[in-house]
């Protein structure tokens, strides 16, 4: 099941072996599991997606970076 959450503050995943990458600040769905967390975005035309793990997901969220809801 999906919620949204806002991004507010600076949010940023690792795409494989690369270097991190921002998530935008805005609106954004979340598909929640007990080991990670699938974010959700729209920017412009393309539909982009993030995939982090829970307790980066969680220190986000303690941090005030990622907020739950709109």
């Amino acid at each position: 099941m999906s919620t949204n959450i806002t991004i507010v503050g600076e949010v940023s995943y690792r795409e494989g072996d690369g270097p991190m990458m921002p998530i935008r600040p805005g609106l954004c769905e979340a598909e929640e599991t007990a080991t990670d967390v699938t974010i959700g975005w729209q920017d412009g035309p393309n539909r982009l997606a993030a995939v982090l793990p829970r307790a980066d997901f969680d220190r986000y969220l303690s941090s005030g970076a990622i907020r739950r809801g709109v």
